[in-house]
């Protein structure tokens, strides 16, 4: 991580929330003093920051992680509707998905994952067969399947696997199909903003003791 641009964006969140070092401290259970010893980073007197204090400091800032650790270019944070819509945009354009609802607690479904292999034809199977035999390699058919350890990404898959194969076989219109969709992207969305307030909850409930003592940083 670059420290002077953490230091640098930091300091330019805080002032675009117009927010003094101790409210941020408040928001976000990072001490005011550690606060202004990231901002001074870029002075040579700063101090490293820790990625759970990141973390929290983006939190409470309304900035993405990426962006305040100098990792992105846009402060902006990516809703979780903005990441289901391009996935229904690629699939409505053409490109081939395969969902496949899986138990991974049963070794068989960790094996088999049927609509992965549905959106191949034969004929692709024939030329990875082919490129294999001029390698003189074994005949395999990589295949990347990306797993979303999220419960609302999850939720929302499972569920529009069903709605596609529904709209895909001609069950549904078109129009029944966008306004399911909609309803489910405003859904994901208010799920995450419950999430995002509950984990603030959390960060102001823990900010100090009773007597005022504030947890210890590392």
């Amino acid at each position: 991580m670059d420290n002077s641009l953490f230091s640098e964006r930091l300091k330019e969140a805080r002032l675009n929330a117009k927010l003094k070092q101790t409210e941020l401290a408040k928001m976000s259970g990072v001490t005011a003093a550690t606060i202004s010893a990231y901002e001074r980073a870029d002075e040579g007197k700063g101090k490293n920051p820790s990625l759970e204090n990141a973390i929290k400091l983006a939190q409470a800032l309304n900035v993405s992680l990426d962006w305040l650790c100098g990792l992105a270019v846009s402060n902006e944070k990516v809703q979780i509707s903005d990441f289901l819509k391009m996935l229904v945009k690629l699939d409505k354009g053409g490109i081939p998905l395969a969902l496949d609802n899986v138990d991974l607690w049963q070794d068989d479904y960790k094996k088999l994952l049927p609509r992965a292999a549905g959106i191949y034809s034969e004929n692709d199977f024939f030329e990875m067969a082919s490129i294999c035999d001029d390698l003189h390699q074994p005949r395999s058919f990589p295949n990347v399947t990306l797993t979303f350890n999220y419960t609302i990404i999850r939720d929302f898959l499972s569920e529009w696997t069903k709605l596609r194969d529904l709209y895909n076989g001609g069950t549904i219109d078109e129009e029944l199909y966008d306004l399911w969709l909609n309803q489910q992207y405003k859904k994901a969305d208010d799920r995450q903003k419950d999430i995002d307030s509950f984990k603030g909850f959390i960060i102001t409930s823990e900010e100090g003791d009773p007597n005022g003592n504030n947890p210890i940083e590392e």
